[in-house]
């Protein structure tokens, strides 16, 4: 399946997805809006399930920096999960890099690669960026959530 039919079945499962008869139609939203770039499927699903979790809504998950950035998912999302080893093509830390020049929006990165040399790098894309280190617990993603999310001055 290519990413772009990929993405097309995740956001009209998400879309299909029902509104129970005993839910308030106008729920007040307490989590964010949160789009995942992970280009391992397994991982992305594990993290969408640690957000959720934590009171998080996933609007959107990306295989590749390339199409993230082309997505509406974006310009509306409120977090970004993004994976540093992205496989083929651009980096996370590259997608990281385009991706400040359109929107503020935070950043975690989620990655098994947290030396300290990729997280200069990274930083330097992303200089107000979390991490995240794989295998990621619900405890450190919420704690980086909370990092990229704070107010900066």
């Amino acid at each position: 399946m290519t990413p772009a039919n990929q993405l097309a079945a995740y956001e009209q499962e998400k879309a299909g997805t029902p509104q129970s008869a005993d839910q308030p139609e106008a729920q007040a939203r307490t989590g964010l809006r949160c789009v995942i770039v992970e280009d391992e499927l397994m991982a992305a699903w594990m993290i969408e399930g640690l957000l959720e979790d934590l009171g998080h809504d996933v609007v959107a998950i990306f295989c590749d920096g390339e199409t993230a950035l082309w997505s509406p998912a974006l310009a509306d999302a409120e977090l970004v999960i993004l994976d540093i080893n992205l496989g083929t093509g651009m980096s996370g830390i590259e997608a990281a890099a385009e991706m400040r020049r359109v929107t503020p929006v935070p950043i975690v990165f989620c990655s098994a690669y947290s030396d300290e040399a990729t997280r200069l790098k990274a930083l330097e894309a992303a200089p107000d960026a979390a991490f995240a280190a794989k295998p990621v617990s619900q405890a450190e993603l919420s704690a980086a959530i909370a990092e990229a999310t704070a107010v900066r001055h």
